[in-house]
């Protein structure tokens, strides 16, 4: 709501993009519910067993960090205020992915590239469970494709991306710089 209203007052040219779940995030696992959407790609593609706290089959709407990065860039440099209009705030248009599928889609390109894969399984928390069930599971990013924002193709081409960077890439969590 501010940031339509200052931008109605001339005070600022905003712009918000709503982001869905990221992944396939690189590094440690958080405490984030949500962090097992990237888990069940990271681990098993490094080969190690992943557990998981919520039904395989529980969706979330995703994007890979690639179209994230794309998308704000696009936001910042591509889309004018005044194709905006009053509501500046546009959401990310996602892919809606289950760690199953997400899992199903690292398998496939593990295969693919002879690699040995760890294994999912499932430790319910039923808090955790309901927490997750109690989120949606896909977003309208309509508005936000009609103004040219890009879009992930589908898990599986959010998986490669990640692997083309950090298990065929070579990229190292030490070479990324955090600010």
């Amino acid at each position: 709501m501010m940031l339509n209203d200052y931008s109605r007052q001339g005070l600022i040219d905003g712009r918000g993009l709503r982001l869905p779940v990221v992944v396939v995030r690189p590094g440690a696992p958080n405490k984030a519910l949500t962090t097992c959407w990237s888990s069940v790609v990271r681990d098993p593609l490094s080969n190690k067993d992943v557990s998981i706290p919520v039904p395989a089959d529980s969706r979330m709407p995703v994007a890979s960090y690639q179209i994230v990065v794309r998308a704000l860039e696009q936001m910042m440099n591509t889309v004018s205020s005044e194709e905006l209009g009053f509501d500046k705030m546009l959401t990310l248009p996602a892919v809606s992915a289950s760690p199953r599928e997400l899992y199903d889609a690292a398998a496939r390109l593990a295969a693919e590239r002879d690699l040995p894969i760890g294994k999912l399984h499932e430790e319910l928390d039923p808090v955790a469970t309901r927490v997750v069930q109690g989120m949606g599971s896909q977003v309208d990013g309509d508005r936000a494709l009609g103004l040219g924002i890009l879009q992930d193709e589908s898990v599986d081409s959010i998986v490669r991306s990640y692997a083309d960077d950090f298990v065929f890439g070579g990229v190292e969590l030490e070479d990324i710089e955090v600010i």
